[in-house]
């Protein structure tokens, strides 16, 4: 079987960061994120799994198959368009919250 990070998807590889350079602070409890944007100056709760795809866009620029790959590791799930797609969704709605953005 090959791994997760493996399979290439070249549909999903719009890269996405951290909207405007904002170094954003996070507080976990205990099934949920919250987030304050210096950026917009507002607060967010966010689950787990946006969470960390929030998480691991501070530490860089990902794709969104570098994120649907490294999720599907933590999550133990098979990496096909299904998953692509959620991570795209998940994507979209912290996007709509301003907190991240794709990389022109």
């Amino acid at each position: 079987m090959a791994a997760a990070g493996k399979k290439s998807h070249p549909r999903f590889e719009r890269k996405w960061r951290i909207a405007g350079g904002d170094s954003l602070l996070q507080k976990d409890w205990a099934q949920d994120t919250t987030v304050y944007s210096r950026l917009t100056g507002e607060t967010h709760l966010l689950s787990a799994l946006p969470a960390e795809v929030l998480r691991m866009l501070t530490e860089g620029e990902k794709s969104e198959a570098e994120l649907a790959a490294a999720m599907g590791v933590l999550c133990e799930v098979t990496v096909d368009e299904g998953w692509l797609n959620d991570i795209c969704k998940i994507l979209q709605r912290l996007e709509a919250l301003f907190l991240v953005e794709p990389v022109d």
